[in-house]
């Protein structure tokens, strides 16, 4: 099964996590962005997400920190924080590779290092 074909499967569970985590997260940051409670959260569970995906290469992982990885990307883009859009973007394509075998893991580890220390004060 395709990454692309998890992403529009009809399921549930996709259903509750592509487009309600992006959402979500989108939010909680655009209200609670400065707090560090909420920068550690969303900066862990990217982390943890992504780390799972690049060694599993699972579809359902590396769609979930994808969502994340989106929201942060967003959330940058919006507070003009271009370095670390940039380097959120770059992340969102390793986590696309991933599951097709494509994702070169330590780029995609040293991108993901790159989006904590550019995006730690989102």
């Amino acid at each position: 099964m395709r990454f692309a074909d998890v992403m529009n499967k009809p399921s549930d569970v996709n259903r509750l996590l592509s487009p309600s985590i992006g959402f979500l997260v989108t939010f909680w940051l655009s209200c609670f962005g400065s707090l560090t409670f909420a920068q550690g959260f969303f900066l862990e569970g990217l982390n943890e997400l992504s780390v799972k995906c690049f060694r599993t290469r699972r579809e359902d992982s590396c769609q979930r920190a994808l969502s994340i990885s989106e929201a942060i990307q967003r959330s940058a883009e919006s507070q003009r924080k271009y370095s670390c859009q940039t380097i959120a973007l770059g992340l969102g394509a390793e986590l696309l590779l991933a599951p097709l075998n494509m994702s070169r893991s330590r780029t995609a580890l040293n991108t993901l290092q790159g989006v904590k220390s550019l995006c730690k004060g989102l």
